[in-house]
C-alpha cells in the first residue's frame, strides 16, 4: 500500500509546469531583482481568487524582464490532499525587474 501511495504521489506531482513571459528586448537573468509570490486559482483553476500581478507595484521605476508562472513541486503537493486541487490550484508567480533591487 505504501508502495502504491508513493507512485501516486509522485505521478501527481511530476506534472511540474512553467510559462514564461518575457519583453521584446534580450533577457538578461536578473535573478537579484525577482520576486516570488503564490497566486491561487480556484474551481479547478478556473477562477482566479488572486488580484493580478502588478508589475509596475512590484518594480516600481524599473521595467520588468520577465515573468514566469509554475506549478512547483510545493504547489502541486496541495493536489496531493484529497479534494484540495480542485478546490485550490496555486501557482507560483516570479516576476524579475531590471535595475532596482527588489522590494523585501
Amino acid at each position: 500500500m505504501k508502495k502504491i501511495f508513493l507512485i501516486v504521489l509522485v505521478s501527481l506531482t511530476a506534472g511540474c509546469t512553467q510559462m514564461y513571459f518575457d519583453r521584446a528586448e534580450p533577457v538578461q537573468p536578473n535573478t537579484a531583482n525577482s520576486q516570488s509570490e503564490w497566486h491561487s486559482n480556484m474551481v479547478f483553476a478556473l477562477v482566479e481568487v488572486s488580484a493580478p500581478v502588478d508589475l509596475n507595484q512590484k518594480c516600481q521605476s524599473s521595467e520588468w524582464e520577465s515573468v514566469k508562472t509554475e506549478t512547483s513541486f510545493a504547489n502541486a503537493l496541495v493536489g496531493v490532499i484529497p479534494y484540495m486541487s480542485w478546490i485550490w490550484s496555486p501557482k507560483t508567480v516570479t516576476v524579475e525587474c531590471q535595475g532596482l533591487p527588489a522590494e523585501k
